[in-house]
């Protein structure tokens, strides 16, 4: 077992301490007051996401905030987020999970549209979307398939980038395991068209031999104004090569993925309170693997996974409330060196209603209906409520069920130890939850308590009594995840921002009789969290520490911070990640980053 606690970081932890015990005296609040105007957050409601907004739990990362951490990445910031688990194999490849979920069963969306892998899971953060192109980060924790289909049963990641302004910016980067990070974005209005291009560069040797590697990438964005609302054409791609030593065993691996992903979306409006919206996507990924980058004839892998699809949503406002209804379709094709040429498609409706208002009583239902290519259906309905009984105090509870469909390499994959089963049928979920939240002006603050029930899950298993037979992909196991979620922020303390967070997690696990799985899983049990922020007229700086536990290790603690000088249109900072040097290991069970120190120059003019 390596050491867990570095003496630099021992003080810290008794901040950290006392920080937990004096929150457990107030209520507990979110860490942060987001300045987005929640009416305009529809990763949780398509019929009324005000109303939405209320009886969910949901945490929303702005620009603003973004700006102000230790942060090159999307997937760096969020492993600041309530309940997220993200789980680095390099910069290069990110899982990510939430509520204790494995990484296939979170959604990613960019602007409302799906950017699932098919292949696997390890893929869903192959994004092309510069972080200076992000105006913020929707995280719902909790079930969503009612809205959304297949792979939101932990949660849904939304990424929503800049739609207003004129900007021009540019950043340039040095830091450890000689790492070169740089970006350049132009967002340019002229008159009823608006193009918004952005491209990015990393080089880096690895934190440990054999995690080298180069991510270029490029989006451009165009909006044409057709009546009152835009036309939005997205196009983007994005190119990882990357050592992979220790990935996927004791091998010096290398492997190369290309994505590219392009959406069309609008708005066509009816009335003063009707409209609908269509939206079409494409998403390209390839993926060469070699298991040895000095001998890449001794095995290698080729898939590529080309999907499309498209929604059509309506809305409409009703004398009693809003209500909304969808009609989905996407199909997928796979081309692979060991997985087979492969396609399948897949098809649903959905509703939704809501109804009340948000200084009172409201409530949210859903139900949606997806019919898959291998005969399966999945019937996803929801439930959701919240009441306000006072200006500062809300009570709120959802109820739903969730879905996620086996990938290709579940269905497909064959080596002599495991073999993938074609028959794999859907994994499914239950999960509910209840809060609180208070808002008390400088102290704000938010209680919730979830519980997640999912049965036939995937897992590779084999007969218990016979060694021999190799491990296959089976529904086989049943989990019942129990978590408390917390957050309490004080806006204004002798000038500075402090925010604690804390998620606990307890899984219980029974797999069908007869059989033993491969893959146990290692959840975060523990993640508390405290950060102080402080803001002066030409400095900034932000301290950001966390203590972590997953199932049957011993607790880490890692200690990061920016530190920034402000001169007319142009940012100098300095990050420091993992400051006390912490020894733990990924997700790989390989040796995580040490400490590293980046020094960075942004300069960015922006006309509103």
């Amino acid at each position: 077992m390596l050491p867990v606690t570095s003496r630099f970081v021992k003080p810290f932890l008794l901040i950290a301490l006392l920080a937990a015990d004096f929150t457990l005296s107030v209520p507990f609040a979110a860490a942060q007051q987001s300045s987005v105007t929640v009416d305009t957050v529809h990763v949780i409601s398509r019929a009324a996401p005000l109303i939405g907004s209320e009886s969910r739990a949901l945490e929303v990362i702005d620009a603003q905030a973004i700006r102000a951490l230790p942060a090159s990445s999307i997937a760096d910031v969020l492993r600041t987020a309530l309940g997220v688990d993200l789980m680095p194999l390099s910069p290069a490849i990110n899982d990510v999970a939430i509520r204790g979920s494995s990484n296939e069963q979170v959604l990613v969306l960019v602007d409302g549209v799906r950017v699932r892998d098919a292949q696997t899971g390890h893929f869903n953060l192959n994004l092309a979307v510069p972080l200076d192109q992000v105006e913020r980060i929707e995280v719902l924790r909790g079930s969503a398939s009612s809205l959304y289909g297949s792979d939101a049963l932990g949660g849904v990641i939304n990424i929503v980038t800049r739609s207003r302004g004129r900007r021009t910016a540019a950043s340039l980067s040095r830091g450890s395991f000689s790492t070169w990070d740089g970006s350049l974005s132009i967002r340019h209005p002229l008159g009823p068209v608006t193009t918004d291009f952005a491209a990015g560069y990393v080089d880096s040797d690895g934190h440990r031999t054999g995690t080298d590697l180069t991510l270029k990438s490029g989006r451009l964005s165009t909006s044409v104004l057709l009546g009152a609302d835009p036309l939005v054409t997205d196009v983007a791609f994005s190119a990882r090569d990357f050592g992979a030593a220790g990935f996927y065993g004791n091998y010096p691996a290398f492997e190369e993925t290309r994505t590219t992903t392009a959406t069309t979306r609008w708005r066509l409006r009816h009335g003063s309170t009707g409209s609908v919206d269509p939206v079409f996507f494409f998403r390209q990924n390839s993926d060469d693997f070699v298991l040895n980058r000095d001998n890449p004839a001794l095995y290698q892998n080729h898939h590529k996974t080309n999907q499309v699809g498209g929604d059509v949503i309506g809305r409409t406002a009703l004398a009693s409330g809003s209500v909304a209804a969808g009609l989905h379709a996407s199909r997928e094709a796979l081309t692979s060196s060991s997985l087979g040429d492969r396609s399948e498609w897949s098809a649903g409706a959905s509703a939704e209603f809501a109804a009340g208002s948000v200084s009172g009583a409201s409530v949210t239902a859903g139900l949606r209906g997806d019919r898959l290519s291998s005969g399966d259906f999945a019937l996803s309905p929801s439930i959701a409520g919240a009441w306000n009984t006072e200006s500062w105090l809300r009570f709120r509870a959802s109820a739903g069920k969730a879905f996620r469909a086996p990938t290709w390499t579940e269905r497909y994959y064959r080596d002599p130890s495991n073999i993938g089963n074609p028959d794999l049928t859907y994994e499914s979920a239950w999960t509910f939850d209840g809060g609180v939240d208070l808002d008390l002006g400088e102290v704000s603050s938010s209680l919730t308590g979830w519980v997640r029930s999912a049965h036939d899950l995937i897992d590779w298993a084999r007969p218990a009594d016979d060694s021999s037979i190799p491990y296959e992909t089976r529904n086989v196991e049943n989990a019942t995840f129990r978590g408390i979620e917390a957050r309490v922020g004080l806006n204004d303390v002798a000038g500075f921002s402090v925010g604690v967070k804390g998620d606990w997690l307890n899984v219980t696990t029974s797999a069908v009789d007869g059989f033993v799985s491969k893959n146990a899983l290692r959840p975060l049990t523990q993640n508390l969290s405290l950060s102080i922020d402080r803001r002066l007229r030409s400095f900034s700086g932000g301290f950001h520490l966390t203590q972590q536990r997953r199932t049957g290790e011993s607790p880490y603690l890692l200690g990061d911070a920016r530190l920034s000088f402000h001169a007319r249109d142009f940012t100098l900072h300095v990050d420091g990640r993992n400051l006390g040097d912490e020894l733990y290991r990924d997700i790989t069970m390989n040796p995580a980053a040490g400490r590293s120190i980046t020094i960075g120059l942004d300069w960015v003019r922006d006309i509103h």
